[in-house]
């Protein structure tokens, strides 16, 4: 019995139903609702959602029922009707169950969430199979229904169509017979990428293989990727709503008003500056329904996150359509640079090309006649002689002037032509961007050059002073040509650049081959990788590469991971193992069935969390943006005041004509302005840096948690698996053997660690048996290269732990009168003997001997913990669940002072330690007279039971286990689990911001550089234009030399 608001509840009874209530309109509203509700009798809780126009009431279902509940607001104006169900089946690999007593806790954690409809769990294949209402509780909660537990969940496979086949089968009474059900598939083995998994139909219950193994579900039957409403996504699909980040940005919880919200990418064409795209956010951001955009100028693309309820995708596009850029959907399952993309880009670099090409021509042949020495008149007497015979000097300039405009105007309207259409497309759009600052440069030394080459006409003088009383007669068309062949060149060189951002994304895409070798009808054929579906069977050859995620199911060879795990040295996979895709097979022919394939694949997973990471923005681009805003309005101001000055108070020497003396400078201001290296200053070495993170093993985010990261001052480490190797064993044992193998007996009901270190030291010791002791040793030989030999034949990994299994399992005494004492042991009769276990043994009240017991730490944890103190004033501290004394010895290990350890810590109180350092360290910073702000704080941990802990810090941290790559996880992600990464992390945010701030730094200092020298006339227009194309050029070099870290 449990006791809630002063109602007597039983845990059993615990019951959620999800109303629609019409109709809401305000906080006022949900205030009435919310008290009626929580007024009404049995209701021990509400969450009413104003956005969804929804009430999720917890009640006690003993006291009311539904039929009860819908009159709750009789006495209101509010309309409500119970919410049909939404179905939900997710299966979840639990890390790690021993018996039966385990098997029973982990149901009865998942059957207290409110909500979930059904429950089994398979002891034999490590998974759960849980079936859910959607209304009422989401996939985020059920990943926690085990946080105060020693499991581990991973989610293996969740649908909402399966929960409609599961739930059509029980409703038939099938649990174990029947036809599978296509487009259903579960993974049947342990959590940690080692073990054995096949494909299951839920219809025939837990552990039954499916019956062809050769049958796929088709296009139309395959299931899609299930979100709850929370926004949370098991495969990390950025197709729908994204987990939300906390202030501090780790992830947290939607809160209960929040709108479910949707993500699309888009591919943009036509973006030339950092205007360009500071046009397309606004036009979003007063789009209704957008909740943010983000685009990116270095590779093209935008990411849009809006509710679905409120726009839709063809709203998102329509936002396009007043401006003067084009832009299409980039599918879930499609990378931001695919070979259609890569072919557009390649087909447009020729085109390019091109242009630029007769741009160069003509403007030599301009350059020759306009600037050299005699070429002018001289081919302007031999033009002019053909039409008048002794033409005069004023002839003689008005030909070689025409020859020159006819020359030029291709080079103005052609070449030029894409900035004419830019400034048009930008003018529409209500802003300017640098293609205005081109095209009216260029257009005003046009004109004027028209005006100077007609001046014999106007003037109808073609011998006299005033057909030369503009600069001699000689126009400035040189100027124009020249303008747009360097801005040409500039724009070339910074797409060649730009492409070389993406080079490490192309990388992490090659790894996997084009074609797949699939088994159908009883033959192999190859297919492309796009048309392997979830259950084909793949044949991999030696020195193959992976095409897909799966789980071995014939043959036998060693796999190099090393692209994931960083270790050189190649893995055994046999029957039963997990292969990734993109790891390279070496010596032997590998049966696969797929698991994982597509968008859903881990490398395609890591793909796209790195170009979310490459489209994001630091918080140091928003002064960029912001002067981008205002850019080019502020240029043209300059201009007109640079004009004025020349023109009003600077007096023309020797005659000099004055609008002459005042229109260059004011052309040079505004074609040596640059906005695209503040637009690429940023984007180009986040793209850059976190590409090269990937290369590394290390994944961050997004660009505000590279910011945090090079801030980082205290780190939180959790201690088993992350500091040590996760696995504590016996060191020293002073019980007797036959007292050890009744304790094992006891033991081996309990789910603890350090239970299961008991039992195997028992087992290797030979208190168990010799039986069981030699199938121990083969069951951890199995793990080695080298497998042991058994009558001849070599023992699998999946047989030799079967095998100690059902061993052991006979070999120990039965347990009665099981009970598990809080913080001190366990206790119960084996074979007549009262038994008790903790820190030391009891048998019959005798002290029968103890244990020490050591978790390893990890090779490389004390050396990345100094470093993290020696190179960035790093305080590292310990959280863990242990008891004081061993985790002092751990730290003092790994370098950590032992004020620094906390010990006895659950795992829901780790995010309270978190905030007791982060309150800590603020306070230490203003004891230094700092700044509070100064003060991050990172919690690493596994990612799993450590949620809570992450969402609290500043940077969560996630630690992957082997293949197994928790991209959900945290704001950072060590794919490799090595700690010496969370120093290369800090090394590279830190290199990267770097690079940004040089980037900042240099487009800021060339514009207040270049414009001023432009103003006072030392920099002609021809020269401010290379100087403006090769200023972007540089920026995106600089970002290149990130490639280079190590």
């Amino acid at each position: 019995m449990t006791e809630e608001n002063g109602t007597q509840v039983h845990a059993q009874q615990l019951r959620r139903v999800v109303f629609d209530v019409d109709t809401m309109h305000c906080e006022k509203c949900v205030a009435s609702v919310t008290k009626h509700f929580q007024e009404f009798p049995g209701v021990l809780g509400c969450q009413v959602n104003l956005e969804g126009q929804t009430a999720a009431v917890d009640y006690d279902g003993a006291v009311t029922d539904v039929a009860k509940l819908l009159h709750a607001l009789d006495d209101t104006n509010f309309k409500i009707s119970e919410r049909k169900p939404r179905q939900h089946w997710v299966l979840f690999g639990v890390g790690t169950m021993h018996c039966e007593k385990c098997v029973a806790n982990v149901t009865s954690h998942f059957e207290a969430v409110p909500g979930v409809t059904a429950v089994r769990v398979d002891l034999p294949g490590q998974v759960a199979e849980v079936t859910y209402d959607g209304n009422a509780t989401s996939l985020e909660q059920l990943l926690h229904a085990l946080d105060d537990t020693n499991f581990k969940l991973t989610v293996h496979e969740a649908s909402e169509q399966k929960a409609a086949a599961a739930e059509g089968a029980a409703a038939e009474g099938a649990s174990t017979e029947g036809a599978p059900t296509e487009g259903a598939s579960a993974e049947d083995g342990r959590c940690q990428g080692d073990s054995a998994r096949r494909v299951v139909a839920p219809s025939q219950g837990l552990g039954t293989p499916l019956a062809c193994p050769d049958l796929a579900p088709s296009p139309r039957q395959r299931p899609a990727t299930m979100v709850s409403e929370d926004g949370y996504s098991p495969e990390g699909s950025a197709a729908a709503a994204p987990t939300t980040t906390n202030s501090q940005g780790g992830r947290g919880q939607k809160s209960a008003n929040a709108p479910a919200t949707a993500k699309i990418r888009i591919a943009i064409e036509g973006m030339h500056c950092a205007n360009c795209a500071a046009t397309i956010e606004r036009n979003y951001a007063k789009t209704p329904g957008v909740v943010k955009c983000a685009v990116n100028l270095a590779n093209n693309t935008g990411i849009v996150e809006f509710d679905p309820s409120v726009a839709s995708v063809d709203d998102m596009l329509r936002v396009f359509d007043p401006l003067d850029f084009t832009a299409e959907i980039i599918p879930d399952d499609a990378p931001l640079v695919d070979e259609q993309r890569r072919a557009k880009e390649k087909a447009r670099g020729r085109h390019d090309l091109k242009v630029f090409g007769t741009a160069v021509a003509l403007t030599l042949v301009i350059f020759c006649i306009g600037m050299l020495p005699g070429w002018h008149m001289g081919v302007g007497e031999a033009l002019a002689s053909a039409f008048v015979p002794n033409p005069t000097h004023a002839q003689a300039m008005f030909a070689a002037n025409i020859l020159l405009l006819v020359l030029t105007i291709p080079v103005q309207f052609g070449c030029g032509a894409r900035f004419y259409k830019g400034a048009v497309g930008s003018l529409r759009g209500g802003s300017a961007n640098m293609d205005v600052l081109v095209a009216l440069g260029t257009s005003i030394a046009f004109l004027f050059s028209l005006w100077i080459t007609f001046q014999p006409v106007i003037t109808g003088d073609w011998a006299g002073h005033f057909a030369m009383a503009i600069n001699d007669g000689m126009p400035y068309f040189e100027t124009c040509a020249m303008l747009i062949t360097f801005v040409l060149l500039g724009k070339i060189l910074e797409a060649r650049a730009k492409g070389a951002t993406n080079q490490a994304i192309e990388a992490l895409m090659n790894l996997t081959p084009p074609v797949a070798r699939v088994v159908r009808g009883g033959a192999e054929e190859e297919v492309p990788l796009a048309s392997v579906m979830v259950g084909d069977t793949v044949v991999v050859r030696p020195g193959e590469k992976m095409p897909v995620d799966g789980v071995v199911i014939a043959g036998r060879s060693e796999v190099d991971e090393s692209m994931l795990t960083g270790e050189p040295l190649p893995v055994l996979k046999e029957e039963g193992s997990d292969v990734t895709g993109g790891t390279a097979n070496t010596t032997g022919a590998l049966t696969v069935r797929a698991l994982r394939v597509g968008k859903d694949s881990t490398l395609s997973r890591i793909v796209r969390a790195v170009e979310d990471a490459q489209g994001s923005k630091a918080p140091v681009q928003r002064m960029a943006d912001k002067i981008a805003a205002v850019f080019v309005p502020a240029i043209l101001v300059l201009a007109a005041i640079t004009f004025c000055i020349w023109f009003f108070f600077v007096p023309a020497a020797d005659g000099a004509n004055q609008f002459q003396r005042a229109l260059l400078p004011a052309i040079a201001v505004i074609v040596v302005a640059c906005p695209c290296a503040l637009g690429l200053a940023t984007p180009t070495a986040l793209m850059v840096g976190m590409g090269k993170g990937a290369q590394l093993g290390v994944l961050i985010k997004d660009g505000e948690v590279l910011e945090r990261v090079c801030h980082l001052s205290d780190a939180v480490f959790d201690k088993t698996g992350t500091l040590t190797v996760g696995s504590p064993q016996v060191v020293e044992c002073t019980v007797a053997p036959a007292d050890l193998r009744l304790a094992a007996a006891l033991e081996a009901k309990s789910e603890h660690p350090l239970a299961r270190a008991v039992v195997d030291y028992a087992a290797a010791s030979g208190a168990l048996g010799a039986e069981v002791q030699n199938a121990h040793h083969q069951a951890f030989a199995a793990n080695a290269a080298r497998l042991p030999q058994v009558d001849g034949k070599t023992v699998g990994e999946k047989e030799a732990l079967a095998a100690y299994g059902r061993l052991l399992a006979q070999a120990l005494p039965a347990a009665a009168d099981f009970q598990s004492v809080v913080g001190k042991g366990v206790q119960g009769v084996v074979e007549g003997h009262t038994v008790f276990v903790g820190s030391r043994v009891s048998v019959d009240g005798r002290d029968a001997g103890g244990f020490s017991f050591r978790d390893q730490p990890k090779a490389g944890a004390a050396g990345a913990v100094a470093q993290l103190r020696r190179d960035f004033a790093v305080t590292s501290y310990m959280v863990t669940g242990d008891a004081p004394a061993p985790a002092r010895e751990v730290a003092a290990e790994v370098g950590i002072a032992p004020d620094h350890v906390f010990a006895e810590v659950k795992p829901l109180e780790k995010a309270e330690k978190v905030r007791q350092v982060k309150e800590s360290a603020v306070a230490a910073q203003k004891a230094k007279g700092q700044k509070g702000a100064a003060a991050v704080v990172a919690f690493v941990g596994d990612g799993i039971n450590d949620a809570p802990a992450l969402a609290a810090a500043d940077i969560g941290v996630a630690m992957a286990s082997g293949t197994d790559v928790a991209l959900d996880a945290g704001s950072v992600v060590l794919m490799r689990n090595k700690l010496s990464d969370l120093v290369v992390a800090v090394r590279l945010s830190k290199a990267t911001m770097r690079k940004i701030k040089q980037n900042l730094f240099w487009a800021l200092i060339y514009n207040c550089v270049m414009i001023p020298l432009a103003a006072v006339g030392i920099l002609a227009p021809a020269l401010a234009g290379a100087a403006m194309a090769f200023s972007s050029v540089s920026v995106v070099s600089n970002s290149l030399l990130l490639k280079r870290f190590r």
